[in-house]
């Protein structure tokens, strides 16, 4: 979809996602970055779509986000395939499925600390890094850092691809079945 490095991002376009903020924190990056900035790919589509529309205009970045629309499965695994890495800044959010997704397409995430599943899936600097989701300094700097040359994504993208093995439906059962043969031993 796209032969650019590039952040990505997958959700519904509504406040808690957390996607102005986002997008403005995408700004800084770019204008520190400036052509070796990677790209934004957000995939969605809500409510706030004209906004989010008006924002990358206001911004002047017609040019580096982009806006696929909302995308079935089967669509969104070649943005998984290509994506450097996945931007999940969610102001609140129970658990976080797509970073689920992401961690099992092999690649790092930046994850807002206000998701559920930043405990369980994020190993700071090794397989991604969590976030303040209100603190743009913080989500531009780790921006800037993922895009350079400070972070070895091959390794990282591993990490988050073995990282996520540990939450598979087989992992689950495994771990079932022992409880259960422990249980029946006392």
């Amino acid at each position: 979809p796209h032969h650019k490095p590039y952040f990505l991002a997958i959700n519904r376009f509504v406040p808690k996602k957390n996607l102005l903020h986002l997008i403005s924190c995408y700004a800084f990056y770019y204008q520190a970055k400036k052509d070796s900035a990677w790209d934004l790919v957000l995939c969605g589509d809500g409510e706030l779509l004209p906004t989010i529309e008006a924002k990358i205009a206001e911004f002047g970045l017609q040019d580096v986000v982009r806006l696929p629309g909302f995308l079935q499965q089967d669509r969104l695994l070649p943005y998984f395939a290509h994506a450097s890495c996945l931007v999940h800044a969610s102001t609140q959010e129970q658990w976080g499925l797509v970073v689920n997704e992401a961690m099992a397409a092999g690649l790092p995430v930046l994850v807002s600390k206000s998701c559920g599943c930043y405990e369980d899936l994020i190993v700071e600097g090794v397989n991604g890094f969590g976030f303040d989701p209100d603190n743009a300094r913080q989500l531009t700097d780790l921006m800037l850092k993922m895009s350079s040359e400070a972070i070895d994504l091959a390794k990282m993208s591993q990490a988050a691809l073995e990282h996520i093995q540990k939450f598979s439906p087989d992992y689950f059962a495994d771990g079932l079945t022992q409880a259960i043969q422990s249980s029946t031993r006392i």
